[in-house]
């Protein structure tokens, strides 16, 4: 071989030499692009995970919501039992007050009613004796010539 074309040889080999290392320079930057591609995939996951939970927390947030809702409610349910057991006792106070009242006037209206009775019976009486004496003034009357 010729000198010159050996040196021609060794340039062009030179030159694929450079050619594959600039080549596998290239396939070293895509593999490090993959890895941060695969990279940024996985930060994507996890997004999509923190996304995940925090609706779980959203919903946890409702959920809690809907509890001291509830709680609230049972507060005013309490309450209200105390309220109505207040307002039982009042009744049954007034009850028994206004039951002695109510008996005090039924008793009051009874003896009205038994006096009433007497009453109507001597008016009767009375009456009665009336027309007795009626029939006899007129009597008399009619023996006198007077009618």
């Amino acid at each position: 071989m010729i000198p010159n074309e050996s040196n021609q040889i060794l340039l062009y080999l030179q030159k694929i030499v450079n050619q594959i290392d600039a080549i596998q320079e290239k396939v070293n930057q895509i593999d490090a692009i993959q890895e941060k591609v695969n990279q940024i995939d996985a930060i994507q996951e996890k997004v999509s995970q923190i996304d995940a939970i925090q609706e779980k927390v959203n919903q946890i947030d409702a959920i809690q919501e809907k509890v001291n809702q509830i709680d609230s409610m049972q507060q005013d349910i309490k309450e209200l039992k105390q309220e109505t057991r207040k307002i039982s006792q009042s009744v049954a106070v007034l009850e028994h007050e206004h039951g002695e009242k109510i008996q005090a006037l039924l008793d009051g209206q009874i003896g009205i009613l038994e006096k009433l009775d007497l009453f109507e019976s001597t008016l009767n009486s009375h009456n009665n004796i009336l027309d007795n004496h009626s029939d006899r003034i007129w009597n008399l009357e009619s023996k006198l010539g007077i009618v």
